[in-house]
């Protein structure tokens, strides 16, 4: 389901991090007076509005690429890189209560620095998260946790990818099985998008390696209506346009939904999301133009209403932060896109489609979290409630907010 440039992250970032700490309880005093407008789940407030999750940071060090997923029961799971462990390796924290708290701290959650960290649940409860893991060469590893304190196992044994991956995401189809999508860089034309499937005793790619005619990006997953996997991208070889495929079996392989590199502009950060009665959707950036949401309609992709926000809100991302987006749906069937806005100082928004009124409706005040929320990503638990996940600019920790 969320994605960083098609470099690799620059390892000088890590310099930073021995930096801002010497500031950070400066920052995080600061960090306390904007807490105060949006406190805990506990607050007993009954005005809705944005609040800070579990009391304060979900992490308890500085991070990149924090992501959320809420479990089919209804409790925020928060990964990221974790600058508090020697190689900057995985975490994931969930809420207990009013309190962020390890999922596990037994076995090795990744080898290495963990960029991306995409999230699925199985049927039984167990975690699956995907990474970019420095500590595999750059390869895909993709980990697995049985539950609380349960040992993470690295599934098949092995990378998911025979070599260097980028933009990694990973879905559980209905039965239990893992799928993953990557930026492949064995690929003939390096970069081009390549998913894989672990049929339970082996990783094995499903149709062909490298699906896309040129080098691909944002690769991003999603299970249709009918079961079968959904995988969208941008294609350099089709002008950095984007294409959605609908995997049919083994027999028929990869179709496309639409035409391929259906969008009359160059997307950037292109996520995919399937509503509850089963149209597909994309959002994505345009730099420096405008946010745009698409749906499928059988033949081609329409926009859902006027975008989502206009001129100078995107804007191109640097080594320092990632301006991601995120798209989902409520019960009710009304999308969710929450983003950074360039003209707030990089802070977040949260928009809903009004499908009454053919507009997108702002939820609370236009850059609500205290800075800048790098990394942002949100996620809606089974009742509709978004939670959004970021690295606050303040204090460089993730920080989850929701509307309540």
């Amino acid at each position: 389901m969320r994605s960083l440039s098609d470099r690799a992250p620059h390892r000088r970032a890590h310099v930073a991090f021995s930096a801002w700490t010497l500031g950070l309880a400066l920052a995080f005093t600061t960090h306390e007076s904007a807490r105060a407008q949006g406190s805990n789940g506990n607050d007993q407030t009954t005005s809705p509005r944005w609040r800070v999750v579990g009391g304060g940071p979900a992490s308890q060090g500085g991070v990149f690429c924090p992501q959320i997923l809420v479990s089919p029961a209804g409790v925020p799971h928060v990964a990221y890189q974790d600058f508090t462990s020697n190689f900057h390796q995985l975490a994931v924290r969930r809420l207990v209560g009013n309190e962020w708290v390890r999922l596990t701290t037994a076995g090795g959650s990744s080898e290495g620095d963990a960029w991306y960290n995409r999230m699925g649940f199985q049927r039984n409860g167990a975690l699956v998260v995907a990474s970019r893991d420095y500590g595999l060469h750059g390869a895909m590893g993709v980990r697995r946790c049985a539950g609380p304190d349960q040992p993470w196992e690295l599934v098949g044994g092995v990378p998911a990818s025979l070599g260097g991956a980028h933009h990694t995401d990973v879905l559980v189809v209905g039965d239990g099985t893992i799928a993953a999508a990557f930026q492949d860089s064995t690929t003939d034309v390096s970069g081009r998008a390549t998913v894989v499937e672990f049929d339970g005793n082996a990783w094995r790619v499903l149709g062909r390696p490298g699906l896309s005619i040129g080098f691909s990006q944002y690769q991003s997953l999603a299970l249709a209506r009918d079961g079968s996997i959904l995988c969208a991208f941008t294609d350099n070889g089709l002008g950095g346009k984007a294409t959605v495929l609908r995997w049919t079996g083994a027999a028929n392989g990869w179709e496309p939904l639409g035409q391929p590199g259906f969008t009359p502009d160059q997307p950037n950060n292109l996520q995919l999301c399937v509503a509850p009665d089963g149209t597909p959707h994309v959002v994505y950036y345009v730099w420096g133009s405008r946010i745009v949401v698409r749906r499928f309609d059988g033949t081609g992709w329409p926009t859902l209403g006027p975008p989502v926000d206009g001129a100078d809100v995107p804007t191109v991302e640097t080594e320092g932060w990632r301006q991601w987006l995120s798209l989902d749906f409520d019960p009710q069937g009304r999308a969710w896109v929450a983003y950074q806005a360039a003209n707030l100082g990089r802070k977040a928004v949260v928009k809903r489609w009004d499908r009454s009124l053919h507009q997108w409706e702002t939820i609370g005040a236009p850059g609500f979290t205290p800075a800048a929320a790098d990394y942002l990503s949100m996620d809606l638990d089974p009742d509709g409630r978004p939670y959004v996940a970021f690295r606050d600019a303040l204090t460089m920790r993730a920080l989850v907010m929701t509307w309540q």
